[in-house]
């Protein structure tokens, strides 16, 4: 491309300069721009853009990404064009609930660098509804922090933590060990978050190994849910062998226990994982949860051709359902939107459902929560493999937002799901009139005989005297309804 800049010979007025926007982007690179809702290890030079870029933003392009580095995180903004009501803001920290390093919402450039004051970092992009702007980009690269003020964890030294603070300043590792672990190790660590939080967890990429298990009975590390006052324990997840779980693991309370176990034979490298609190209070609950809409159009051709899936793991490229399994350990989360919960129902409906069996679905699930946090009732939770008859849910209510999570254990993995959704109207009871609805009316025989007994004083056989010299004239009115599979007869006039 070659750009060229004229003007004429006699022209001298000074105008401002110009300022030109390009793209080098080959799929190698765009590949590794980050998606929507992707959390972000920076270990080097990277670029983020808004969604369409170098397109026009869209109304459905809102999006949100975090960031974490040992040495905490820089952003530079070299572009935005935001318009009036878009925004983009960058947090010190993991949620919006956390102090803001930026703040723009129109058209800017040449920004100085910011600097997280942890080790977490979150971008927050909001659109406008004017869609003739074209978002944001940046760059981002590892920050200034001091990586020895690290705290780390080893062997069993230690059995109570407590995250005091909901702030981002701090960072955590716990390990077993600097090298291969000892065998016949049994270590416990308690770990408590401030109230309204929860205690999250995720595997430091890199050094990580234990033996190798169907069922991880020989070394193992296990998460559990602590609550009530007997701290009864719930197990949320067991992980063992060679591959880094790539999902991050948390409580719904504020309490976790983590155990580690090694037996006699084959230690290896362990384990070294990221630990801290989560703000579980609204909204903050839902920001790192894929975001869904369920689209509403009357036309049956469109639900067809265009409704919505969600699937798991399974490929959907893939034709059969015979050929790749769910991964184990997972913990998958969607959030599905409905747009006015007064007018629109959301449908979710399965078209393919085969989830490890057990009782009470309690090592692979399937469930549904009304809301949009893991806090919120309970809808259902399913498992198993179904044929014929799958599930379908017609949600109403008030409620704008469905939490739908997947989960798995560390064996026995199966083929997955497919989950149609999309929103419809809802039945809308009519307004009361002045015109009284058809209702069921009394037999015929009890009509004809009112009729009769007002038309001619019958009663009982006996025929009132009258005077017959003068014509009898009457109007009346009469409904029939619900006679004969009719809904409504009527007729009036003179009766001579």
């Amino acid at each position: 491309m070659k750009l060229k800049l004229a003007t004429p010979e006699s022209w001298s007025y000074e105008s401002k300069s110009f300022e030109v926007m390009f793209f080098i982007a080959y799929t190698s690179d765009t590949a590794l721009i980050p998606n929507c809702a992707d959390r972000i290890n920076v270990t080097g030079p990277g670029q983020l853009m808004s969604p369409n870029l170098p397109s026009r933003f869209t109304d459905n392009d809102s999006c949100s990404w975090t960031f974490w580095a040992p040495m905490g995180i820089m952003f530079y903004v070299s572009f935005t064009d935001l318009g009036r009501t878009g925004s983009l803001k960058i947090y010190d920290g993991l949620h919006r609930s956390d102090s803001l390093l930026l703040d723009r919402n129109y058209l800017d450039k040449e920004l100085e660098p910011v600097y997280t004051t942890g080790h977490f970092g979150r971008v927050v992009f909001a659109p406008n509804s004017e869609n003739q702007h074209y978002g944001f980009l940046l760059t981002y690269d590892v920050g200034n922090l001091d990586p020895s003020n690290i705290s780390v964890l080893e062997e069993c030294n230690e059995t109570g933590i407590y995250l005091n603070t909901p702030n981002r300043t701090f960072f955590e590792y716990l390990s077993v060990s600097k090298s291969n672990y000892k065998t016949n190790m049994d270590c416990i660590w308690y770990i408590t978050a401030p109230e309204n939080h929860a205690v999250e967890i995720e595997f430091e990429p890199g050094g990580y190994g234990m033996e190798t298990n169907l069922y991880c009975d020989y070394d193992y590390l296990a998460f559990y849910e602590v609550t009530g006052l007997n701290d009864s324990l719930k197990r949320i997840n067991r992980v063992c062998g060679y591959k880094v779980p790539k999902y991050r693991y948390q409580t719904v309370g504020n309490r976790m226990m983590i155990e580690f176990h090694s037996d006699y034979l084959v230690p290896a490298v362990g384990f070294k994982l990221r630990y801290y609190a989560i703000d579980m209070a609204y909204p903050y609950c839902r920001e790192d949860f894929k975001s869904l809409d369920g689209t509403y159009n009357l036309q049956t051709s469109y639900l067809n051709a265009n409704a919505k899936w969600i699937l798991t793991i399974r490929s959907p490229t893939i034709p059969s359902y015979w050929s790749t399994k769910y991964e184990n350990n997972a913990e998958v989360f969607w959030l599905i939107t409905v747009e006015d919960p007064s007018l629109y129902r959301l449908v979710l409906s399965f078209s393919y459902s085969w989830i490890e069996s057990s009782p009470g679905c309690s090592v692979d699930w399937f469930a549904l929560f009304r809301g949009p946090c893991r806090t919120d009732p309970l809808i259902d939770r399913t498992c198993g493999h179904y044929g014929y008859w799958l599930k379908k849910y017609n949600l109403e209510g008030t409620t704008d937002a469905y939490l739908l999570y997947f989960h798995t254990d560390n064996s026995f993995n199966f083929y997955g799901f497919r989950l149609k959704y999309y929103s419809e109207l809802r039945s809308v009871v009519a307004e009361v009139t002045t015109t009284p609805a058809a209702t069921q009316g009394p037999p015929v025989e009890a009509v004809i005989e009112a009729l009769n007994g007002s038309m001619f004083y019958y009663r009982n056989d006996v025929v009132q005297t009258r005077n017959v010299s003068e014509g009898l004239e009457a109007t009346i009115d009469f409904y029939l309804v619900g006679i004969n599979g009719l809904d409504e007869a009527s007729t009036g006039g003179p009766l001579i």
